[in-house]
């Protein structure tokens, strides 16, 4: 769908692809190396995927870590760097954009969405690694796990 000046929407029209006289199918999304590049180029396909595969690292590592027969907290954290920032931050050179605001407004443009949702799932890591309340600032958390903040991480990829 397209969307039009006056804002309405309308299919459209995708022309047929060919090589060498076969048409190439088209699809909604491939994988390519570990990245999902969509037909859009918006990559939010991707997106969800780190933070799914993220989240599902996150909470395997919670489930280590348990108060009394657990593993300990620096384990928990370096399992967390060597094992979850790698499935999160995969191929971000290409699909993360950093977030920035443009003069005047309050929106946030750029990867701001991923980003606050990658930071839900570290503070998820900081709370299990640190051993403490839920209602502990995040800011405190990610000091005391030693870790960075996601944002700069992701500004800060080789």
């Amino acid at each position: 769908m397209v969307k039009s000046p006056t804002g309405v929407h309308y299919p459209m029209h995708k022309p047929k692809l060919l090589l060498q006289g076969k048409e190439v199918n088209t699809v909604d999304s491939y994988r390519y190396p570990g990245i999902v590049i969509d037909n859009k180029l918006t990559w939010r396909k991707h997106e969800e995927r780190a933070i799914d595969n993220a989240t599902k690292w996150v909470m395997q590592c919670c489930c280590l870590a348990r108060t009394n027969m657990g593993l300990s907290p620096r384990i928990m954290q370096q399992l967390y760097i060597s094992v979850a920032m790698p499935k999160m931050t995969y191929g971000a050179e290409i699909w993360y954009n950093p977030p920035w605001k443009k003069a005047g407004t309050k929106q946030k443009m750029g990867s701001a969405r991923v980003t606050c949702q990658l930071m839900r799932v570290q503070q998820m890591a900081s709370l299990t690694i640190n051993r403490v309340l839920d209602t502990t600032p995040t800011d405190t958390l990610d000091i005391h796990a030693d870790i960075f903040p996601p944002e700069l991480t992701l500004l800060n990829l080789p």
